[in-house]
């Protein structure tokens, strides 16, 4: 019902993130944590929801407190341990922690809904939960951000674009839904950060543009800078049936930031054009596990 621990923050409002990589932490006792919080208060019993890691009590934790000075939540989520990227996310009330061994590739490992302040404290908590020692946690790459609205999360995106009633018209607010009849879909309207509601063209980002660059084909696309629920894969085939990804089959080769919240990708084909019959490149949207 209390905590008793250190906290270094700072005050963010609205829909947040914060993101650090855990590098390790003393083993001042069985339940000793340190990691990512965000937390109303600095009152001891605080709403909180934290993201922690324990060097021997099952490694990865989420806890959270729903009610002022009420008990602590406590779910055990993996059992990674340090070093460990770690990641909070706030949606409204829905704080999502994830975590990621390359600070790259990131799983959603729980979600939990907590009523906060808009304003609230985000940032590294230390606990050695030895009253006789205290604990030393090593952080780097710490970032924080306020995330404009419809940004933080699909959830955000709809409830950010759709009214209460168009939430309930599948036809208008599903992922696969184009509610003004651009031809671009509303998953891709959220990942390139623009209103579902706004005609895309190529100019602002809408739709992705496909062409030839150095020899090999290629595909440019817009893309939030930070994502964290739905990110876009780019495939190429030789035949419409099979398609790959990733190391051998595509290469990143440009990133341009457009502004604070979006960045242009151009991706190309690790086949050049010359000498091969046909080639094709298609932009895949997933929702991240």
């Amino acid at each position: 019902n209390e905590d008793a621990f250190s906290f270094i923050s700072q005050a963010l409002g609205g829909d947040c993130v914060i993101t650090a990589r855990l590098l390790s932490i003393s083993n001042t006792g069985y339940w000793a944590k340190a990691g990512l919080m965000m937390r109303e208060s600095n009152a001891t019993g605080a709403k909180n929801v934290s993201l922690l890691v324990t060097p021997e009590a099952g490694g990865t934790r989420l806890q959270h407190r729903n009610s002022e000075e009420g008990s602590t939540s406590d779910h055990q989520l993996s059992g990674s341990n340090t070093p460990l990227w770690l990641r909070i996310v706030r949606s409204g009330n829905t704080f999502t922690g994830w975590q990621s061994n390359d600070g790259a590739t990131w799983t959603n490992i729980h979600a939990v809904t907590v009523a906060m302040n808009s304003e609230v404290l985000v940032g590294l908590a230390v606990a050695s939960h030895n009253n006789g020692a205290l604990n030393t946690a090593i952080f780097d790459k710490v970032s924080l951000a306020v995330l404009p609205p419809g940004t933080s999360s699909w959830n955000s995106f709809q409830n950010t674009w759709f009214s209460a009633g168009q939430l309930a018209n599948a036809s208008l607010s599903a992922p696969d839904a184009d509610p003004n009849h651009d031809g671009l879909v509303n998953a891709f309207a959220y990942t390139s950060g623009i209103s579902p509601w706004l005609r895309a063209t190529t100019e602002n980002g809408g739709y992705p543009i496909v062409g030839i660059q150095n020899g090999f084909l290629s595909i440019t696309y817009t893309r939030l800078r930070r994502r964290f629920d739905f990110e876009c894969i780019s495939e190429v085939s030789h035949d419409l049936k099979t398609w790959n990804s990733g190391v051998g089959f595509t290469l990143e080769s440009e990133v341009v930031p457009i502004d604070d919240i979006r960045e242009q990708v151009t991706v190309r084909d690790a086949v050049p054009t010359d000498g091969v019959d046909q080639r094709f490149m298609r932009l895949r949207g997933t929702f991240m596990p």
